[in-house]
Formats: structure tokens, sequence, C-alpha cells
């Protein structure tokens, strides 16, 4: 684990090195001549020559495999053409032992002046050659093929989607039908269904719910799976999360403890009733699905209430859940189905009483297999390896692709096949839903892991050569994205007339560039595009825009129009970005619940103003149509440009919104560019081209730096209702740092300036020295490095709390989170000060990214962990600690820290978060 991250971040280390020197353009199409295919395949040759399509395309396919012609011939619809089967065709699927990879899934594909030829030792091999045949056609600039041959096959064997169906209906088919032939095209060839109280039993005990599917309906899903070489696991909440059980009108009798239809719902252990439904509910999956494996889940069985009901109360609760376990797991080995169980109720968890988890691991049937599932981007390869023995399976959160791409590696590492994604967080229902509740996560992340599960590949996700966003886009909702964009040339328009910001100077908002060199290689490739982009800079690497604030009372640009002089156009291309947010939280977008959970408000609009007084308008929303320049993700509604590193070490992404004239035989007098207004985001406007406009545009007086006082200038905002409570500017203060004794008498602590601080400024560093150190298992095997504020008194109003930090580890691997939180007392007589702890109250925070600055702002609910009783008397003398937890230190450590405050009330941000300083949610 200590080399792969060692070599993981000289590796980010090198590719900031690399892409400091050159920008690179977004390919989702071609890069240097060659198709970008995605999934990427193990090896591709360009060959002379090129097939030229018929105006029929015939396909020879094995008998069953007929859905191949009809993809391809949903392809060909772009070039008018079509494809049908038949035999002795210009394109051949054949059935091979010789010449082809040995995996099952392998396949060559050939294209050359004749013909395409894809061969295989299986129908599934083919079904994959097929994809990448689909990938060619859609890339393909004109009616041909480029000559080429692909040899490929996954470096996993089985890879998964996990999502839910439970509380849906026939309804929702048409759309599980569409998620499904979209995970296929990317070769994922597994899914983990979890159908809950919408499954089709026979007696239908469930007879409290609203919604289900009918057998037939199930059958309908798993033909079509089936025709995709789609394996499907049915997912069974097997005692713990049983939300699926509580629509059963004896719910009452069964439950423990829990009322209502709850997430943490779980019968009693000493229920028979609750075993029988379970029992019956086991045998009529196994009857439907005819599965090799069910995935009976388990996880979190610690967070459930036990021993609260008369039944149990008293009882041996390790024995209690030993016989849980081996009633799943008899269930399904006794009609030779693979039990899969979920890690984390098999490790200990002493401070919320379940410390038996490595007991119950031992007693796991030999035969069960373990899905070790981490939402992270650090994973502890440790406790992986504790499940080895039972052929671990990796299950990481799609929209987290560093956490997929961890998984993957580990999974690999000990010798696995098997990895799945699932949808938690980023998604309502896993693209179970309309594109309105989707997220950039949920989209790019989903493509980025699909393809890091067919051909692995450990470099850093963000240095990927593709908009991995826009390619769920074209590849889901091809009605929203534009074939090939770009095609025809462009028309730059001057913005000399309104240009009124230097983005280099904005210390930290935009990218800085500190060399002519490389402004001048960023304006050279924005130029090269089929959008002609012209970016105005000046000496000293300065660049600039029409930066707007949506503050025009202080004196901020709210908005400007760019005169056209009546010129007819029939689409236009604007090159923007924001900055990145004081408060990543007020624009996240997320509201945790609810049907509004991932709405992205509003932040700027396009206007075309037409001469005949009429308008058109176009709303940018944060995150979906424009977003701040350091996100790997582009928006739901906008695509890529262009991607660097700046002079800060920095990765930057620059997005184009297109905008289509539904008015193009109208002229327009000008464009409206006007920003809402919201404090702590601001939009710029770096170029914009028009496409076939019917004459030049008039470039008025040149734009020289010295324009810049005359013009409307831009105010940055500092964070409302942010009371810093300890900076470091006038050294510790009331701040002490704690650590275990054998690391407290090493360890320095010292005030320095930092300029890289979000706030550049003085911070607190905490130096601790290379050696031997390892967490105790009285703290969980963690060592715990805390900063404390003594005699902290939470002020009236406070809604939450914040902290800056930043963690360099120099090669060592052993940091696991950072918490932030807040105790209201302690024990003094308790030598080791972090035991004692009597009462705390607040949220925490995991976080981690070597040597970048993060942020964690959490909500304050004043509630107990243990208790779950609420602080009322906030008067009382209390101190607040950000902790760093280390499972060991055997490598050179620093920790950075800044601006540890409370937020006021009417400060907005989602209920848990935290967030990388360099922009992406963690």
């Amino acid at each position: 684990m200590k080399k792969f991250f060692a070599g993981f971040w000289a590796l980010m280390l090198g590719a900031t090195a690399t892409l400091r020197a050159e920008v690179t353009t977004f390919a989702n199409f071609e890069r240097n001549g060659v198709p970008v295919l995605i999934p990427g395949v193990q090896k591709y040759e360009a060959r002379d020559g090129a097939f030229p399509l018929p105006d029929t395309l015939t396909v020879a396919v094995p008998a069953g495999e007929e859905l191949i012609v009809e993809q391809l011939a949903q392809e060909l619809k772009r070039f008018g053409k079509t494809a049908e089967a038949g035999s002795g065709g210009a394109v051949r699927f054949e059935l091979a032992e010789e010449g082809v990879p040995e995996h099952r899934q392998g396949y060559t594909l050939t294209v050359n002046v004749n013909g395409v030829t894809v061969k295989s030792r299986t129908t599934a091999g083919l079904y994959y050659g097929a994809q990448t045949l689909r990938n060619l056609l859609c890339n393909a600039p004109a009616p041909e093929l480029g000559a080429c041959t692909v040899t490929d096959w996954p470096d996993f064997d089985r890879r998964g989607y996990f999502f839910s169906m439970a509380g849906r209906s026939a309804q929702s088919l048409p759309v599980l039908k569409k998620l499904l032939d979209t995970i296929s095209r990317l070769k994922i060839n597994w899914i983990l269904l979890d159908l809950g109280h919408s499954f089709p039993f026979k007696d239908n005990p469930l007879t409290l719910r609203e919604k289900a599917l009918t057998v037939e309906d199930v059958r309908t899903i798993i033909r079509w799976c089936k025709e995709r070489h789609i394996e499907i696991t049915p997912t069974l909440q097997f005692w713990s999360h049983a939300q699926w059980m509580t629509y059963h009108p004896d719910w009452d009798k069964m439950k423990e403890g829990v009322p209502g239809r709850r997430w943490l719902s779980q019968p009693c252990p000493e229920c028979k009733e609750a075993y029988e439904l379970l029992r019956m509910s086991v045998n009529e999956h196994i009857d439907l699905f005819k599965p090799r494996d069910l995935f009976l889940m388990m996880d979190e069985f610690y967070l459930g209430p036990f021993n609260k009901c008369p039944k149990c109360k008293g009882k041996n609760t390790f024995e209690q859940f030993a016989k849980i376990v081996k009633f799943g797991e008899d269930l399904c080995l006794e009609r030779g189905v693979t039990p899969l169980v979920c890690h984390d109720s098999f490790l200990d968890y002493d401070f919320l009483g379940w410390n038996f988890g490595t007991k119950l691991r031992k007693r796991l049937n030999p035969k069960t297999r373990v899905v070790f599932w981490n939402y992270d981007d650090k994973i502890d390869e440790e406790l992986m390896v504790k499940f080895r023995k039972h052929g671990v399976i990796g299950h990481s959160v799609n929209g987290k692709p560093l956490n997929v791409i961890n998984m993957a590696r580990l999974v690999k590492k000990l010798g696995g096949r098997e990895s799945t994604m699932v949808y938690w967080y980023y998604s309502m229902g896993g693209m179970i839903s309309d594109l309105n509740g989707e997220t950039p996560e949920s989209l790019g992340g989903f493509v980025i892991g699909a393809d890091a599960l067919w051909k692995f590949d450990d470099r850093y996700y963000g240095s990927y050569s593709y908009d991995a966003t826009m390619e769920m886009m074209r590849i889901m909702y091809p009605e929203k994205v534009k074939a090939r964009p770009g095609m025809e040339e462009a028309t730059p328009i001057p913005l000399d007339g309104v240009l009124n910001a230097e983005l280099s100077g904005t210390k930290g908002k935009f990218p800085r560039f500190a060399t002519d060199a490389q402004t001048e290689e960023l304006k050279r490739v924005l130029a090269a595009l089929p959008e002609h982009f012209e970016l105005v800079t000046a000496p000293g690497g300065r660049y600039y825009a029409l930066r707007l604030t949506g503050d025009k009372e202080n004196g901020g640009r709210h908005a400007a129009i760019i005169k056209l002089d009546n010129i007819k156009a029939k689409e236009f291309s604007f090159l923007v970005t924001t900055s990145r947010p004081d408060d990543g939280l007020a624009f996240a977008g997320a509201r945790f619940w609810g049907a509004k959970r991932h709405k992205h408000p509003p932040v700027a609009a396009f206007d075309l103003l037409y001469a005949d007084g009429t308008k058109v308008r176009a709303m940018l929303r944060y995150r979906e149509s424009i977003t701040d320049w350091n996100r790997v993700f582009s928006g739901n509604d906008m695509r890529f440009a262009v991607r660097g590193v700046d002079a800060d070490n920095r990765y930057y992404s620059f997005g184009i919104f297109d905008l289509v004239n539904p008015h193009p035989e109208k002229p327009i007098k000008g464009i409206f560019f006007g920003s809402t207004k919201l404090e702590g985001l601001s939009p710029a406007l770096l170029a914009v081209s028009a496409r076939g406009a019917d004459k030049p545009f008039a470039r008025g007086k040149k734009f020289t730096p010295a324009m810049l006082k005359k013009r409307h200038g831009v105010i940055d905002h500092t964070l409302k209702g942010y009371e810093i409570v300890a900076d470091f500017e006038n050294g510790m203060g009331v701040a002490e740092v704690t650590a275990p004794p054998s690391v407290k008498a090493k360890m320095k602590v010292s005030i320095i300036d930092d300029p890289t601080a979000p706030t550049p400024s003085k911070v607190l560093k905490i130096t601790i020295p290379p050696g031997e150190y390892r967490g105790r298992k009285a703290d969980l095997g963690y060592l715990r490095i805390s900063v404390d504020i003594k005699k902290y008194t939470i002020p009236a109003g406070t809604h939450g709390i914040t902290s800056d930090f930043k963690v360099c580890l120099h090669g060592g691997d052993g940091f696991s989170h950072a918490n932030d939180y807040i105790i209201e007392s302690f024990d003094p007589a308790v030598k080791n000060p972090h035991f004692r702890s009597q009462r705390i109250f607040g949220h925490f925070g995991y976080a981690f990214v070597e040597g970048k600055w993060q942020r964690i702002t959490l909500p304050f609910y004043l509630r107990n962990f243990k208790s779950n009783r609420m602080l009322k008397d906030v008067t009382k003398t209390q101190y607040r600690r950000l902790s760093f937890f280390f499972k060991r230190i055997d490598a050179p450590v620093e920790i950075y820290v800044d601006n540890i405050g409370n937020l006021k009330k009417g400060f907005s941000f989602a209920p848990l978060w935290c967030t990388d300083q360099e922009g992406d949610p963690l």
C-alpha cells in the first residue's frame, strides 16, 4: 500500500510536470488520428486503407445474437444508412478457438477495405467486439471505417453495478431498459439488483406496499439482461436495513425497536415469523432468477437496534447474530447458490458496542464470498486482506473515480477479478430516473468506472483524454448532444469592448499563469479548436475575461452586452467558467433528500437580443451548463474544451456552452451576459464564437490592460457568516496540540507563513518525524493527532463548523481521515486526553487528498453521537477538536491547519460535505 501511494503521487507529480508544459484538448472522438475507444482496448493497431460503409450493411451473427444487428443499425442512422442480418455479409461475427485471446470475453476485431470481422471464443466476446465496433461507428467523421486491428479482453471478469428498484412498478421498466442498454455498451456484465418490496412474491405477504413488479415484469428484465450478456445477482437486505419487511402487516410484532419504515429497520433475532419471511424471500428470489449467487448484504448490523425488545433483551448478542448469518448462508448453500455478504459487519466497532465482528468473521462459511465496500478515496488494504480467503469482491461508488480505481487496484492485487459500483449520493435511484435526477458525478463517474474495470488504468482520472460526462450524455441522451460537436468551422467574436478582469490576478479564484509561454500555449490551443476561440492575453502570463459578480450595487459588473451589429448566425459557442465557490456547499445543488436534491442554481444567463426588440434567454446553471475551472466533470449541458495545470500545480478545465439560435433568420444586435446575485461564485466569459454568420464581426478598439480602469471592476467577497475561532495569525492562542506520548515527544509544532493556504497567511504546522508509531487497539487502532480549542463556548446562532487542513505524507500511507467536532465535557482524571471525552456533539467528515488544502464544512446539530441527546444549554464550557487519524506513521508527516471557525445561522449548505480546496467534493 505504501509503495502504491508513493508511486501514485509520484505519478501525479509527473502528470503535473507534463501538463504544465502543454495544454491538451478533450478528445471523445479521436486523438492524433486514432479513434478514442471507451472503454479503452488492450491493443489497437492502425492499418492502411478504409472500409466505405454501404447504404445497407449486411451483418452475419450467430443464432441468438440478432441484437447486434439492431445496435449497428442504430449507429448507422447518423449517416442515413442501415444494417440487416444476412450470411456472407461485409461484417461477420464468428466463433473461433484460434487467433483470439484466451479470455472467454476477449475478441479480435479487424477492419480492412472489404469489411469487418469480429472473432471470439464465446458469444459474450462477440458482443463486446460489437460494442467496440459501435464506438468506431459513433466516432467516425465520415461514412467509412479506418482499417485497423483490435485485440481486446477485460481485466475484470465481472464488472458490476448495484441499483435498487424497491418501490417501483412497471412504469420504471422503459428507463431501466435504457440503463441496461447503456451499461452493456460500456461492457458492464453484472448487476446486483435489489427489488425490495417490489419483488413479486407469490403469496404477497407485504400487503401494505403500494407498488410492485409482476413476475412477467421481472422476466422481461431477465430477458433484456440475457440478450446483453448481463448477469443478475438478486440482492436482499437480509436483516439489516430491512425496510422491505416493514410492509408486512405484522411488522410491529417482528421489529426490533425502530418504528416506521426507516433505513435502520431490522427484526428481532428471536422472532420466528421474521425467519420464515426471510426463508420465503430467499427461496422465491432463487426460484425466479436462478442465479449463481445471492447478495444478502447484512451491512451495518452494528448501526441497527439490538437487545431492545423483551424477546431478545439480555440474550448473547454474538450468538444471536452468528445464528442470523448462518441462517442466511444455509438458505443459499442448500439451493446451490453462493451467498455474498458485506465485509463491514465482520469487523469490530468497540465504540458502538459491536466488539465481536472478528469472531463473526471466523464463523463465515468458506464458500461465502465477501463484498468489500468503501466509499473513501483511500482504502484500507490491511482490512481487505482479512477477507482474502473469501474471494473479495470490490464495491465502490461510481461518482468517486479515485475510489473506483483504488478499489480495483487492491482487488487485483489480492487476486480478485470482480468489482462493482454503486450510485449512492450522486444520483436519484442510480440512473433509474430522468436526466433531472442525475449529476455530473453519476454520469461521468460511471463512464470512468466502467473504463477502469475493463482496461484497468491507475493514472489520475483527471488526466483522461475524454470528457466523461459528455460521453455518458451522448450514449444515454443522444438527443441532447450533437453527434460530432464543433465539426463546422466557427468565427470568433471580438470581446475587446467588454473585457473587465484579469483572471490571473484573482488570488486563487481562477487559474494563475506565471509566464507568457503558458498563456500563449493556451491561446494557441483554443485558436486551433473548430470554434477558433480568441483568448486575450498580456505579458506576464496575464489573461482576461468578462467577469461578473452579481453585485452591481457595490460596483461589481452585473451584466454586459456584446454588440453584434445586426449579424445573423446559426449557433454560438461560449467559453465559460466560474470561480471556485467560497462555500462549496451553497452551490453544490444538493438537498440531501427530496425531489429537488440535485437541482443546480442558476448563476448566469445569455440573451440573444434581436434587432426587432425580441430576445431568447438561455440560463446557465452551476455544474449543469457552467462549472468552476477546477472540476473534473463537465456539466450535463456543456462540454469541456481544454485542460492543463496552472502555475500553482492546480488542474484546470475550461468548458463550452453551445447555444443554438432558434431564429437564424433574424438579425442580432447583441448578446447579453448577466449574472444572478450570488456572492461567492463569479462567472467569467473568456471567448465566444459563432457558426453560420452572414458577415464578419466588426472589431473595435483593440483591448489593452489600461482599459480595465475605465470599466466596471469585480468585487470579491469573503464568506458571509464565517466567524474565525483560530487562524494562528497571533500564535497558538487558545489552541493546543495533543497526541499520544510516543508521538508528542518527537513532533514539532510551529506557526509558519503559507501562501498556498485558502486565505494566504500564517498557519499551524505539525511536523512528525518518521518512526514506528502505531495505533493502539483501545483507540480503534488509530493514532490521533488533535488540535483542541480549549474553553470553547458555542456562540449564539451557531449553525455549523468549518476548518481548513492539509496533510503531507511523503510516501507514507497510514493516514485515514480527519474529524471536526465539539465536545461538551471531559474527565480530567483520565491521563490520556484522547479518552477524556464525555459527550461529543456535531458531525464528522472524512477527507484526504495528499498535499492539498481541504475544507471540512459541517452542520452542527448539537446532538450527542452515542446517546442521541440534544444539547440544550449552549453556554456550557466546551472544547473544539480537529483530529487526524493515522493507522501508523512510518514516514515523515506534516499537518497544516488554518481557519477553524463557526458558521452562523443563514449559512446554507447540505447536511454533510467535505471539499477539496481544488474543487471537487471528496
